[in-house]
C-alpha cells in the first residue's frame, strides 16, 4: 500500500496552471491524497465522481449545483430522487437543485431548436 501524502505538506507551486491545461492532477479525501500522478483532466474528474459513489461521501454545498450538474450532464449519472448534496438543517432539500434542473432543460430545448 502506498503512503498517502497530507495535502497541507505540500509545497505551494510558483505559478498556478488551468485545470484544462495542467499536466499533472491529484485525487484527495480528508486532506489526504489517495490517488497521485493523474495526467489527464477527463480521467481526474471521473475518478473525482467514482470517489464520491465508491466513498458514499456528498457534496459540499457551495459546490452542490456545479458537481451535479456534472453528474447529470456529463456523466449521465440521473438517479430519480436523491441528490449527493450536503443536507442543510434549515432547508427543505430538493431531489434535484432547481437551477440544475433549470439548466438541463435550457439545454434540451436549446437542442430542440437546431
Amino acid at each position: 500500500m502506498t503512503k498517502q501524502r497530507d495535502l497541507n505538506r505540500l509545497e505551494e507551486p510558483e505559478h498556478r496552471s488551468s485545470p484544462l491545461t495542467a499536466g499533472h492532477f491529484m485525487i484527495a479525501v480528508d486532506q489526504s491524497i489517495v490517488k497521485d500522478g493523474v495526467t489527464n483532466c477527463g480521467e481526474a474528474l471521473l475518478m473525482m465522481f467514482v470517489t464520491y459513489y465508491c466513498l458514499n461521501i456528498s457534496y459540499p454545498a457551495e459546490l452542490g449545483a456545479t458537481l451535479e450538474f456534472m453528474q447529470r450532464c456529463l456523466f449521465k449519472i440521473n438517479p430519480d430522487k436523491g441528490t449527493k448534496v450536503e443536507k442543510k438543517e434549515s432547508k427543505k432539500q430538493q431531489s434535484v437543485n432547481p437551477k440544475v434542473l433549470s439548466l438541463i432543460t435550457n439545454i434540451a430545448n436549446f437542442e430542440w431548436r437546431e
